[in-house]
């Protein structure tokens, strides 16, 4: 299995830093980024410490790079993302359609994806792997790394509790 789950990947100082942020960081267009995600996603360079969110950035494309042996990933696409109480993503492939096989548009040739958990102050969250039988619990610093292909295919449980939850998904493709 090719999930790889690195706790205290950024310091917790660091992602309470970035969360507090986000309320003064404006969303990204709308145009942008995917239905999904409207109105929840900001980019890395509009926040006030960007520099360490390009750090996290390249530090999470480096370990991806050695973890999965690939000299020649770049980062496809990167942001910071808040979930709302009752919001749940069903299982999908960040690069196939699950019901058609056809590969999306917009990311076809990404290979490997990635989340950052920003914090774990709320209830369900987990990113679960239906396939696998496999369920991370998200724990804030965590990083967790896996192939976008459908074998991988995942969803994000019920937050059900009053807290937002904060992460900063990455994906990667092949230079």
């Amino acid at each position: 299995m090719e999930i790889h789950e690195i706790t205290h990947f950024v310091d917790s100082n660091t992602c309470d830093q970035i969360v507090d942020e986000i309320f003064v960081t404006p969303l990204r267009e709308n145009h942008e980024t995917q239905p999904f995600f409207w109105n929840r996603t900001r980019g890395i360079e509009k926040f006030p410490s960007k520099d360490i969110l390009k750090n996290i950035r390249d530090k999470m494309l480096n370990v991806a790079k050695i973890l999965y042996n690939q000299d020649n990933l770049v980062v496809d696409y990167v942001d910071v993302v808040t979930w709302y109480d009752g919001q749940e993503m069903q299982p999908h492939s960040d690069s196939v359609d699950i019901n058609t096989g056809i590969p999306y548009s917009y990311c076809s040739s990404r290979i490997y994806s990635g989340v950052l958990y920003l914090n774990d102050d709320y209830e369900g969250g987990e990113t679960y792997f239906p396939n696998l039988n496999e369920s991370i619990k998200p724990l804030t610093g965590k990083l967790v790394l896996f192939p976008a292909n459908v074998e991988y295919m995942h969803g994000v449980n019920k937050i059900s509790t009053k807290s937002n939850r904060y992460t900063m998904p990455i994906w990667f493709k092949k230079l």
